[in-house]
């Protein structure tokens, strides 16, 4: 069945079309010479204003001449004729003249035509940013070394930090065009979805993002919220490349507290449009398993979560467990980031078991048994063992005290077992997480032991038996966990308790061996 298609406006993004940017070409001479012509009539639109674009001369300017223009990004060869910043305010006009056309659903991103606006605007700001910091002749010759980096090299840009140059586009239109990404931020995410996600490096947009709110004066605390989203939102579809210097921009853009406080996503299409673009970069790009990107990547998909939406929360867990097992299996102790990666693995599964929204998603009990189905499947008690194990505890109990933990003693664990404590530094990171994940499921304490089977992932345990005794209470709940296996007892009790400020956790002697 053919789609419908709008006569200027084009299809519908992400329904009817299938397009690259970054697919190498070798032009000929003749469409090299339709592209310097597209742009040329594309950049007279620079001086004219905004409501000329709109009422008249910006339907001079169709979907073939866009076209002819971008074609340009794909060899090498033509590729510096991008390099015409008059271009830029061009696009940001016709983008404006999309949001405020007739039909209203027509969006900057809904059809082809804004999004083709969009694709170039990002390619002439990305030659003409490394024409200006002397990097473009440098770039060139990588194209000849991989096919696919055509374009897309463009944006792997580093600049020195002690050398200005002349502003490629006034703050007025870089406004406008944060305005309209914000404002149409639900077709944005999904307007990359369908492509190659190295089709637009955006990497160099953010960043001129985040020099527009650093020059702000006003409403700055709602620009850096809205430049944290959006931001966030292309990391959950960015490449390796693009992703890692995102990254850098949302890590030099912190928020407070209470933007962690509301949901993020538009509608229930945009909540789960929010949680495809994680599951999809966790399963197509096998080199994030290496980083510490998808903690990053879970503030916003944690944020995003509703009633129509969390039918896809276990698959998410499953795959952040996964990513735990990955990462942390790669990793020496003596590696500087482990620690970090510990800290970030447990905090941001916390976060996204359990919100801080004012107005939490009540999970339905398929959702929270398919959840502990996956924590099980997953093994991720084993991990959170492995972790204390291969954080190094002391000794001794003496040793403990040493290092001043001082809210243990020594009638906490059964009699006769021998106990050590794991390292004072992390112990608080993971008392949240385990009352994070009890709170969640809302489990009674029986729920983990009938879950709670033989392990995968580890070939040989020792571990002593199980006291379910009486256990003493120092300053909170004093939890015996002995060995492996038993870990699931610890949030047995844990989560039959309430009101306590924090669970000292022991392990006893246990020896686990590598699947």
């Amino acid at each position: 069945m053919a789609c419908a298609s709008h006569p200027h406006w084009g299809s519908l993004v992400g329904v009817c079309t299938s397009s690259s940017d970054v697919e190498r070409l070798s032009l000929h001479t003749s469409s090299e010479a339709d592209g310097i012509q597209a742009l040329r009539k594309i950049s007279r639109l620079s001086s004219e204003s905004y409501d000329r674009v709109q009422t008249e001369l910006g339907r001079q300017i169709d979907m073939p001449t866009l076209q002819a223009a971008l074609l340009l990004a794909r060899d090498p060869k033509t590729v510096s004729h991008l390099a015409d910043p008059p271009v830029l305010k061009a696009c940001v006009r016709l983008m404006k003249s999309v949001e405020e056309s007739n039909p209203t659903e027509i969006t900057p991103f809904s059809h082809e035509y804004g999004f083709l606006c969009f694709r170039l605007f990002v390619a002439v700001f990305n030659v003409c940013f490394l024409k200006r910091w002397d990097k473009l002749e440098e770039a060139l010759p990588l194209c000849d070394r991989d096919p696919e980096l055509a374009a897309h090299t463009f944006t792997s840009w580093s600049a020195p930090a002690n050398l200005l140059q002349p502003a490629l586009l006034p703050l007025s239109d870089v406004s406008i065009l944060f305005d309209l990404i914000w404002n149409d931020r639900k077709q944005f995410l999904l307007s990359h979805i369908p492509f190659t996600p190295e089709s637009t490096g955006l990497s160099g947009l953010i960043f001129l993002f985040s020099r527009y709110v650093a020059n702000e004066r006003t409403n700055k605390k709602q620009l850096q919220h809205k430049l944290y989203e959006i931001a966030l939102r292309y990391v959950l579809i960015a490449d390796p490349g693009q992703r890692r210097a995102t990254i850098d921009v949302i890590d030099a853009n912190k928020c407070a507290d209470d933007w962690f406080v509301t949901p993020k996503h538009i509608d229930a299409d945009d909540s789960r449009f929010i949680l495809c673009a994680y599951l999809r970069t966790m399963t197509l790009y096998k080199d994030i398993y290496t980083t510490l990107h998808p903690p990053v990547m879970l503030r916003l998909v944690a944020l995003s979560v509703d009633d129509s939406s969390q039918d896809m929360l276990p698959e998410v867990v499953r795959w952040t467990i996964e990513y735990g097992w990955r990462r942390f299996l790669s990793l020496d102790d003596e590696e500087d980031n482990f620690e970090m990666f510990i800290h970030l693995f447990v905090s941001s599964l916390s976060f996204l078991l359990l919100p801080p929204l004012d107005n939490e998603v009540r999970l339905v009990p398929s959702t929270q048994s398919k959840i502990i189905d996956t924590m099980h499947k997953g093994g991720l008690l084993d991990w959170v063992a492995r972790a204390l194990i291969r954080l190094r505890p002391p000794s001794s109990l003496a040793e403990s005290e040493e290092n001043g933990d001082n809210d243990v003693s020594a009638n906490t664990c059964p009699s006769g077992g021998k106990s050590t404590d794991y390292s004072p530094r992390c112990r608080l990171a993971y008392l949240r997480f385990i009352e994070s994940i009890t709170s969640i499921v809302h489990m009674p304490g029986s729920g983990w032991l009938r879950t709670w089977g033989s392990n995968p992932r580890l070939t040989s345990t020792r571990a002593h038996t199980v006291t379910t005794g009486k256990l003493s209470v120092v300053r909170g709940l004093g939890l015996a966990v002995a060995g492996v296996f038993t870990l699931g007892i610890a949030m047995t009790v844990a989560s039959e308790w309430t009101g306590n400020s924090s669970i000292p956790i022991h392990i006893t002697d246990t020896c686990t061996t590598p699947a």
